[in-house]
């Protein structure tokens, strides 16, 4: 079970990057939707949790080691189109390190004011050094850090008090963003969840990882979404509504979010570096 829960903090440590954490991807996808998009990150959690069952299942059963054998075990008739896929992917994941370099060191200098070569300086090094184990290396500092992550926002849900509903919008909508959201997140977490063959995964702890990843995830989604309906008439102007919704509890938790930048350019600079 303790190997378990470390996995399952690593998937979540992937997927609660900046947007989830700050609340704008969570208002977005979910939050706008009122009763519907209750019922949507109901939908997104199940189909992770989903994706995880069948990543792990079929790394384990076809002995996959990278990304590209397990495109070859998707599509076997069409090897150019996994090579352009993988092609894609890498690209994606490249752009999105850039993105999430930038948007680390612009938090640490708004907040902080720490000139923006030192904090990402300062970055680079700490990914050097963590990545030398590889995947046990993600895996130790996100058994530090997602805990944070997970009693803060847990405590934040322990203060809501009172969740306004909001008119929902075309409720299929609704639908059509919890697969989209899924789909987004999946692009990220597949080689999250090829790379954890490293650690001998057994088949009986890839239903529990699956299970307990989707229930965490509902979890963490629900309480964002209860805060930002509560602060729902501001929350769609801000860039970081958590943030504001937040300082009204405590306003040292900001923190809450620098942890949520730091992890998810963690996850992103191991992956660069593989």
């Amino acid at each position: 079970m303790k190997k378990v829960m470390k996995i399952i903090m690593v998937i979540i440590g992937s997927i609660i990057g900046a947007g989830f954490a700050s609340g704008k991807e969570i208002y977005l996808f979910f939050g706008r939707y009122g009763i519907y998009g209750k019922i949507g990150i109901a939908v997104m959690s199940l189909l992770i949790g989903g994706i995880i069952y069948f990543v792990l299942y079929s790394v384990k059963k076809y002995h996959i080691q990278n990304y590209h054998q397990f495109l070859q075990m998707i599509n076997p008739k069409y090897p150019k189109m996994n090579q352009l896929m993988n092609i894609v992917v890498n690209s994606f994941l490249l752009i999105s390190f850039y993105i999430m370099v930038a948007g680390f060191s612009a938090y640490l200098q708004q907040v902080y004011q720490i000139p923006v070569i030192i904090s990402s300086g300062l970055f680079m090094i700490a990914c050097y050094i963590i990545f030398q184990n590889n995947v046990k290396g993600v895996m130790k500092i996100n058994g530090m850090l997602v805990p944070i992550l997970l009693i803060l926002i847990f405590y934040l849900g322990s203060k809501i008090t009172f969740v306004q509903e909001i008119q929902e919008v075309i409720s299929s909508n609704a639908m059509f963003s919890s697969i989209l959201y899924a789909s987004y997140n999946s692009i990220l977490l597949i080689p999250l969840l090829i790379s954890l063959q490293e650690i001998k995964i057994e088949k009986k702890q890839i239903k529990k990882i699956a299970v307990g990843s989707g229930i965490f995830l509902f979890l963490l989604a629900l309480i964002i979404f209860s805060l930002l309906l509560k602060g729902i008439f501001y929350a769609q102007e801000l860039e970081l509504p958590l943030i504001q919704i937040v300082s009204e509890f405590r306003k040292n938790l900001s923190i809450f979010i620098w942890n949520s930048y730091f992890n998810f350019n963690l996850y992103f600079c191991y992956h660069i570096r593989v």
